[in-house]
């Protein structure tokens, strides 16, 4: 396996032991998150699920050594961001992009060249349908985006992307109608 295409991933990782050393050091010092209400780790009631209004699980990316940003899904139509100057220690408020979102996953890789390569549904609405799924670049650390180049767009669900590159090509899987696993390969030139 090439070094490069461990290497975001590999960066994301060494990200998440800090926060969670983070949050340990927080944990000892009396500042404890209380978590759900009635003690639950999942919620299962359907109509608090529909209610939920928030941001999750986030896809990250260094720019400069300590510079992270995060990208995240939400419940309000855009891809919200954050970004941090200290090695992910303090964070900004999280704030709309103009990408869309329809509250399902998304992943963002960044590429040998510096580009950013960003798999999504760019659909608005909470809930709303999970297809078209698509790619967009951006050469500007985030801040703009290309239109979206849809890998697929029949009717179905096409949800939790994963992406990753190695040294001049992306590899991309996500699911379709949560049955199968779909894969993508585009190369170099595609993107260039």
């Amino acid at each position: 396996m090439k070094k490069n295409l461990l290497l975001n991933k590999i960066t994301i990782i060494s990200i998440i032991v800090m926060l969670l050393q983070l949050l340990l050091n927080r944990l000892q010092n009396g500042q404890i998150w209380q978590g759900l209400t009635e003690e639950t780790l999942w919620e299962n009631n359907l109509t608090k699920i529909f209610e939920w209004d928030g941001i999750i699980q986030p896809t990250l990316w260094e720019s400069l050594p300590g510079h992270i940003h995060m990208l995240l899904r939400s419940t309000r139509g855009k891809i919200f961001r954050s970004d941090s100057k200290d090695y992910g220690q303090t964070w900004c408020m999280a704030y709309p992009t103009d990408l869309p979102n329809n509250n399902s996953g998304i992943d963002v890789v960044k590429l040998k060249n510096g580009r950013l390569a960003l798999v999504y549904n760019p659909i608005t609405g909470n809930w709303s349908s999970r297809t078209p799924i698509s790619i967009s670049y951006s050469s500007d650390n985030g801040l703009n985006w290309t239109e979206p180049y849809h890998l697929e767009t029949q009717e179905g669900e096409f949800s939790y992307p994963a992406i990753i590159s190695d040294e001049d090509d992306i590899h991309i899987t996500y699911t379709y109608n949560r049955k199968n696993i779909m894969y993508q390969h585009i190369c170099e030139l595609v993107w260039r």
